[in-house]
């Protein structure tokens, strides 16, 4: 579908579903046209220059990273947990629901759970960054 048109369809308080029908839970916060160009990797934060123990063999920095530039929504499932969606999984939004392109068994696999680095960036401080000199 669209991005546009997801853009104005994904609303917060809409119910999310697989494609088997499974209920996922609700949107929580929707980030349209996000526009990241270039990022870390999912598996890794940004290293600060000046941080203890950081190793750039255990980072992967990519000019095109997958997802990069998509616009994401928060979906909040039933147990309480974060999932942060791109628009490109999603098949379908009607008004009343959002219907994503995978099945139950395929999201934990996603990692859907991961923090998108562009909320990382913009809102979360680096907590392991260590002293800094001014």
């Amino acid at each position: 579908m669209n991005s546009q048109l997801l853009d104005e369809a994904i609303k917060v308080d809409m119910v999310v579903r697989t494609m088997d029908g499974a209920h996922l839970g609700t949107v929580a916060d929707v980030w349209p046209n996000v526009d990241v160009e270039d990022g870390w990797d999912a598996t890794s934060s940004v290293p600060q220059p000046s941080a203890e123990a950081t190793d750039p063999e255990l980072y992967t920095f990519s000019e095109g990273i997958q997802g990069g530039g998509d616009s994401y929504f928060r979906l909040r499932t039933p147990d309480g947990g974060d999932l942060y969606v791109p628009f490109s999984a999603v098949v379908r939004a009607d008004g009343e629901a959002v219907q994503v392109a995978v099945d139950e068994a395929t999201v934990p696999g996603l990692q859907w759970d991961v923090i998108p680095d562009f909320i990382n960036i913009t809102t979360k401080s680096d907590s392991q960054g260590g002293p800094h000199a001014a």
